[in-house]
């Protein structure tokens, strides 16, 4: 990963940062003293969720609330104020960068677009909310996200063979 410094934080030293543009809804990225990338999240409030995490520490394995003080610089990525695009995003770098803290990095991400998120997101909305759009996304959606590709694919077959017929 090509990492521009210029726009990390550091936690450590005086830093001044403007809060009304730091914590608007985003993604963050904590890095560590050698600026290797460590964590990644997401929250309506980032900047205050990365305080959170330098002042916790995972003390036992049910306390998860934080990664303690052991990143040194982080960076905030303004992201649409939609908290399921938002967890989108995470889960799309957590599975590209794979960073160490973060747990479940091997679950696939989204394999959408922001637009098909969004078009999803809408028909949940409008048809299924007797379960968590998660469960939606991934049980209505991703599983049988192959089923529809095969079926497109046999439908473009269709045309190109007509077209050809046709000429």
């Amino acid at each position: 990963m090509r990492l521009n410094r210029d726009k990390l934080h550091s936690i450590k030293n005086d830093t001044v940062i403007d809060i009304t543009v730091s914590n608007r809804p985003g993604l963050y990225f904590l890095f560590n003293q050698e600026y290797k990338l460590i964590y990644i999240g997401e929250s309506l409030f980032p900047l205050s969720r990365i305080l959170d995490h330098y002042w916790k520490a995972y003390l036992n394995k049910k306390d998860k609330k934080g990664i303690g003080p052991i990143f040194s610089y982080f960076r905030i990525i303004s992201v649409d104020n939609e908290t399921r695009i938002r967890q989108h995003y995470e889960k799309r770098y957590i599975k590209h960068y794979n960073p160490e803290y973060n747990h479940g990095a091997n679950r696939a991400p989204y394999s959408l677009t922001c637009k098909q998120i969004k078009a999803h997101i809408m028909i949940y909305e409008m048809f299924f909310k007797d379960m968590s759009w998660y469960r939606y996304i991934n049980d209505e959606v991703l599983k049988k996200m192959s089923d529809g590709l095969a079926h497109k694919k046999k439908l473009r077959k269709l045309r190109n063979e007509k077209n050809i017929i046709k000429n």
